[in-house]
């Protein structure tokens, strides 16, 4: 297992595009194989194959850049194995206003003629253990 430079630079391109408004930036990132899949915030935000993902994608970076939201890089690493990566980061949704949301996310990549295509990303808010089921969980240092 060795870190992907080339990986992260992706992932940070993938973030741009909702700043930047492209609606069809994503489109050279992701796979087009049918089984791509793409996991949003929210609960309905579950995609799968090219031509959903492609609507989704166009519909929320249009409502993204009219909202002026971006998506900052947390600790954003990639690792590789052969031609599978993965990604984890700790990014940020940044509203005009400066609010910061903090978020997960989580990728898997596989290179396609030899450049890194997503296909499997996944976004997140952590909720708190007492929020979803009433109590704390130990959670060791």
């Amino acid at each position: 297992m060795e870190r992907a430079p080339e990986l992260e630079a992706a992932v940070r391109e993938f973030y741009a595009i909702f700043g930047n408004g492209s609606l069809t930036g994503h489109q050279s990132l992701l796979s087009r194989e049918a089984h791509t899949l793409v996991i949003g915030n929210d609960p309905n935000e579950w995609w799968e194959g090219p031509e959903r993902i492609d609507r989704a994608m166009q519909a929320q970076i249009a409502d993204a850049h009219a909202m002026g939201l971006q998506i900052v890089p947390g600790d954003l690493r990639a690792y590789r194995e052969g031609n599978i990566g993965w990604v984890v980061d700790r990014p940020a949704y940044c509203l005009p206003d400066g609010t910061r949301l903090p978020m997960r996310a989580t990728a898997v990549a596989r290179q396609e003629a030899g450049v890194w295509k997503l296909i499997q990303l996944h976004a997140s808010f952590g909720i708190p253990n007492e929020d979803t089921f009433g109590r704390e969980f130990t959670i060791p240092e």
